[in-house]
């Protein structure tokens, strides 16, 4: 079966004809994955037609809420699999890959692989590729003031969350001590629990690893990235900011403790600021009631960017900064946008309804044809 991470491109609309005419010129079958789909997932599609999912004359199209994913076994180098994917919200989706981020990083800085490995199979989902347990990013509210319009408020995101805990102390990877016993001083250690609990010194650990300077590569893929981010503007910027973060989500299927290290590290910093004003939280930044004086303002790597915020609005972690265009999880900003244009006011998270699920494309099964939604025809 394929597997889209390990080749990808990123197409235009326009482009999508030109892959579908292929299936009539090298008489290609069509393999329809997801919404609309002939099978719900990859995995039940290679569990029905067993080993013909490896043939080269199929072409797999896969939907998602969002995306559309095309993949070829025919003509791309030594007939390997390329997945050519579009955002159906946007024009193109541009940012690279997890893969491609992760490797990037291996240039600077060689992380082994341990997933692999025999001790650690019964840990390894063996559908997905990725280590079971998992460090989760924080993510939670106050409850007293949600639903509220609040007045001068503050935001503080710490700058590069990931890449400041990067250029500091880390486990030494390479010589793990595998032994339940106590985390002794200069080390670091993890429970195999289902956080991949991180335990400092004098707590009992499952598995501990010595602290060391993080290596000069690793350093310098941190501050060369964040620096990117830093100073440039548009896609350039969102490439840097993706290339930061989308490494240590990759970790997960090649060192989960170099990742749960990273993620725990950013948790705790952000746990010891929680006061009975902030507002909400995350992994990187907390919302405040009130100005915060006590925290290192600036612009390098781990310090926090303050944001003053004439009004705040939020509903759970949901929130929305003056009258722009709320963050809210699960609804892409496009949606907002073409329900802004159709109503002709700002949206207002307290107020407005969710905006409906209408992408700017949709998909056609039957034509197999991409086509403009109706809602974006009379918005734009």
């Amino acid at each position: 079966m394929f597997r889209t991470q390990k080749r990808e491109k990123v197409i235009e609309p326009d482009d999508v004809p030109k892959l579908i005419d292929c299936i009539d010129r090298y008489g290609l079958k069509v393999l329809k994955i997801g919404l609309g789909g002939d099978y719900r997932s990859e995995k039940l599609a290679k569990h029905i037609l067993g080993s013909q999912c490896n043939l080269t004359n199929y072409i797999f199209i896969e939907q998602t809420d969002t995306t559309l994913k095309i993949t070829t076994k025919w003509l791309e180098d030594g007939l390997k699999a390329c997945t050519y994917k579009l955002s159906l919200n946007q024009k193109t989706i541009t940012e690279p890959s997890g893969y491609r981020c992760f490797t990037r990083l291996q240039q600077y800085f060689k992380i082994p692989k341990i997933i692999d490995k025999p001790e650690w199979k019964d840990y390894v989902d063996p559908n997905r590729g990725t280590f079971g347990p998992s460090a989760s990013p924080i993510i939670d509210y106050n409850k007293k003031f949600e639903k509220q319009e609040l007045k001068d408020c503050y935001e503080y995101d710490l700058n590069s969350a990931y890449a400041s805990v990067m250029i500091g102390k880390i486990p030494d990877l390479y010589n793990p001590i595998r032994k339940f016993s106590i985390v002794k001083s200069g080390e670091v250690g993890f429970l195999l629990n289902r956080e991949l609990e991180l335990c400092h010194e004098g707590e009992l650990a499952d598995i501990r690893f010595p602290l060391i300077d993080a290596p000069e590569g690793l350093k310098r893929f941190a501050t060369k990235y964040y620096n990117i981010k830093k100073n440039s503007t548009g896609q350039e910027k969102e490439d840097a900011k993706a290339m930061l973060n989308y490494v240590i989500g990759y970790c997960q299927r090649y060192n989960p403790f170099f990742r749960a290290y990273i993620v725990h590290t950013c948790n705790e910093k952000i746990r010891a600021l929680i006061d009975k004003n902030t507002l909400f939280w995350n992994t990187d930044a907390i919302f405040s009631k009130v100005k915060r004086t006590d925290l290192d303002i600036g612009d390098n790597i781990g310090q926090f960017k303050e944001i003053h915020c004439n009004t705040l609005r939020y509903i759970g972690n949901n929130y929305q900064i003056d009258d722009e265009i709320p963050s809210y999880r699960g609804i892409p900003k496009k949606w907002i946008e073409a329900a802004e244009k159709k109503s002709g006011k700002k949206y207002n998270l307290l107020t407005d309804p969710i905006p409906p699920k209408e992408n700017v494309y949709r998909w056609n099964w039957q034509t197999l044809e991409l086509e403009k939604n109706e809602l974006w025809q009379e918005v734009e």
